[in-house]
């Protein structure tokens, strides 16, 4: 196998695209775009490299077109058949996210009166809930709208010209319609969703036939998921072609990509309907064949006749170890180029330029880490939301002040803050009826807590929630057997609820620097008093695993000039002397401390705050000084995100969340908030 003019290896697909956008540019003989073609044999590296392309403005022509599932039309079409075949709630979510149905979705309020953007109140919904199907009495009135608009195509089983029209009715319910009664076609890909119904209709007999409205969405899915729509060369964009069209291309410049074992040929047991004993009997080329074909095409691109690049990544898109083609291991330096290939030293390291500053015409994509926003400040802050701010102001602003707030449809099961919640209105429910809470018998308050568990999954789980939800309420079942032990211990101690879900009042409860003052709210759990002792105690629950101690979560060791990390329970205990409890006002004296709930007996439950007097002089010191940052504040950057390797921009497009390992503990502690 002849030699490649220039071996590009890089880590991972998206430094292989930059690698080949700077290999272009350092090539003087490129002088025009028809001078270098771009060879693509690997189709999964095309999402890497269109985008790549698009954010460093360098012009990408596809060949081969674009896949017609990638268009508006072709998008709807897959949410059609999928809302048809089940209706589930995930189905549903993703068909409401089309531009052109959510501008009609009815929307509710809350209970301010505010109006619930749909598509958080539909996260939400999937999030709080775990509905497996659309039909929960809890759901938003965006999803009765989503089923009465499919209602047509799932009517009895009709023929098949009747299907067509109920087809019809249903874009023109999704989609309104116009003076004709003809659903507003979306602009991209139309003409040949319009084009295969037409076709459809002049089936000639087959229009007898019976279908299900399942059945019909999938058959028009079927026509158009693997068409494609050519685009427009405008002459100036560097041309991609497909493995099978590089022979016949003459470019004197050609960068190849994807000659990746695996992918080039394919796999000898790719099909298992076909296996390659089978092909051979009935004269069907197979993986030799295809092999033979590759091998061929490979050695006439590398004949000397046009100057060859190879560019290959060691990772695929999920970071999976990739090796090259077996093909590019013949000949007498095939040795060479593996060596090559696994040599970290030639591995070429490039990133794109970000700018410094936002301009008119740039892309939100290319803005970097979020930035300080010069707005009014708060009114009040919660006590949970000074540890934001000792951890990265930046994200106290967009989450506090700008009400930027992760919300999503990814989850499968209830989320630590959902399954904290969980744990939480059935303790407030056993703390607010005075007969449960005066049981002393560990079995008597394990049965009326989990009759409070019954009560939730009633209330507040949707009519058949996923299974691993029911899992997750036979773990809350778990926990709360653990914790009416603990609570039947601390009850003969003398130990009485008086108070759960108290809030502070960020009137009476201030912060004044300067003749300033910033109102602090939150919303206490627990709170016991004594009647031996006239002791106060005042319990934060813990649903975590980990089951800190107080001072390892806040940050501070006792008597240790360690740095908070959260004022949390010590700004209770400063607040406390503000309640007042069936006549008696709580004591600055109170004790402060975690009610855990772990998953294991052996872990403790009931862990109380040992700081001495100068720890909370300092931690209230530390509040006073995030009030004086917060109300003055000097444009600071943020200290999170800095931190880690991958970029922020897919943290931005919900792909994944860069800064979840450091955020992830910050939302366990939300349980006020999130009312």
């Amino acid at each position: 196998m002849p030699d490649p003019e220039h071996f590009l290896v890089t880590d991972t697909p998206q430094d292989l695209a930059l690698a080949m956008i700077d290999h272009v540019s350092q090539i003087d003989e490129i002088k025009k775009t028809s001078d270098v073609r771009l060879g693509v044999a690997d189709n999964d590296l095309m999402p890497w490299i269109s985008e790549s392309f698009r954010r460093n403005s360098t012009g990408l022509h596809l060949a081969a077109g674009q896949p017609y599932s990638l268009t508006a039309c072709g998008r709807l079409i897959t949410g059609i058949k999928d809302a048809i075949s089940n209706e589930t709630s995930g189905a549903l979510v993703a068909l409401a996210r089309y531009p052109e149905i959510l501008s009609w979705l009815p929307s509710r309020t809350d209970r301010q009166g505010k109006t619930i953007p749909v598509i958080k109140d539909l996260d939400q919904w999937c999030r709080d809930r775990q509905p497996v199907l659309g039909d929960d009495p809890g759901a938003p009135p965006a999803v009765a709208a989503l089923s009465s608009a499919l209602a047509p195509l799932h009517r009895r089983e009709d023929e098949f010209l009747q299907r067509l029209d109920q087809y019809i009715e249903v874009l023109s319910g999704l989609l309104g319609s116009d003076e004709e009664g003809m659903p507003n076609w979306p602009e991209s890909g139309s003409e040949t969703l319009v084009e295969i119904l037409e076709n459809l209709r002049s089936c000639g007999l087959w229009t007898a036939c019976h279908l299900t409205g399942e059945e019909l969405a999938h058959l028009i899915h079927e026509l158009t998921t693997d068409a494609m729509l050519p685009e427009d060369d405008d002459g100036l964009s560097i041309e991609a072609l497909g493995w099978l069209e590089l022979p016949m291309d003459n470019a004197p410049h050609l960068i190849l990509s994807g000659i990746s074992e695996g992918r080039l040929s394919g796999s000898s047991n790719s099909d298992p309907l076909l296996p390659e004993r089978l092909r051979r009997e009935l004269d069907i080329p197979g993986f030799d064949a295809r092999v033979a074909r590759d091998s061929h095409h490979l050695y006439n691109l590398l004949d000397g006749r046009r100057k060859v690049s190879i560019a290959l990544a060691a990772r695929d898109a999920e970071g999976n170890p990739m090796l090259p083609s077996r093909l590019l291991l013949r000949g007498n330096n095939g040795i060479e180029r593996l060596k090559t290939f696994l040599d970290h030293k030639h591995r070429i390291l490039l990133s794109e330029k970000r700018p410094e500053r936002e301009t008119e015409n740039t892309d939100l994509a290319d803005l970097g880490p979020p930035r300080w926003k010069s707005v009014l400040p708060p009114e009040k802050i919660s006590v949970t939301a000074f540890g934001r701010w000792l951890t990265d102001p930046v994200l106290f602003q967009m989450e506090t002040m700008l009400s930027l707030r992760d919300c999503h449809d990814r989850d499968r099961q209830l989320n630590p803050l959902s399954f904290g919640n969980m744990l939480h209105w059935v303790l407030e429910k056993y703390g607010k009826s005075e007969t449960d809470r005066d049981l002393k018998d560990a079995n008597e308050i394990y049965v009326a807590a989990e009759n409070w568990l019954q009560e939730y999954t009633k209330r507040k789980l949707a009519r058949h929630p996923r299974a691993a939800v029911l899992v997750q309420v036979e773990q809350a079942k778990a926990r709360l057997e653990i914790w009416a032990r603990e609570q039947a211990k601390i009850r003969f101690q003398g130990w009485h609820i008086v108070a759960t879900e108290i809030n502070l009042d960020p009137k009476n409860c201030k912060l004044e620097i300067e003749g300033q003052s910033l109102g602090v709210s939150g919303r206490i759990d627990r709170i016991d008093y004594n009647k031996r002792t006239g002791a106060w105690r005042i319990f934060d629950y813990k649903t975590g695993d980990h089951g800190h101690s107080p001072e390892r979560d806040h940050g501070r060791r006792p008597g240790k000039e360690t740095p908070w990390k959260k004022l949390q329970l010590p700004l209770y205990k400063h607040f406390s002397p503000t309640l007042v409890i069936d006549g008696k006002q709580v004591s600055s004296d109170s004790e402060v401390g975690f009610f855990c709930l772990p998953g294991k007996s052996e872990s403790p439950s009931v862990m109380l705050a040992k700081w001495t007097e100068d720890d909370q002089i300092d931690a209230v010191e530390c509040a006073t000084n995030v009030v004086r940052e917060i109300l003055n504040p000097e444009e600071p950057e943020t200290r999170v995100l800095k931190s880690f390797s991958h970029s922020w921009e897919r943290a931005f497009a919900g792909v994944t969340v860069d800064a979840e390992s450091s955020l992830s503990e910050m939302g366990q502690d939300d349980e006020e908030d999130s009312e």
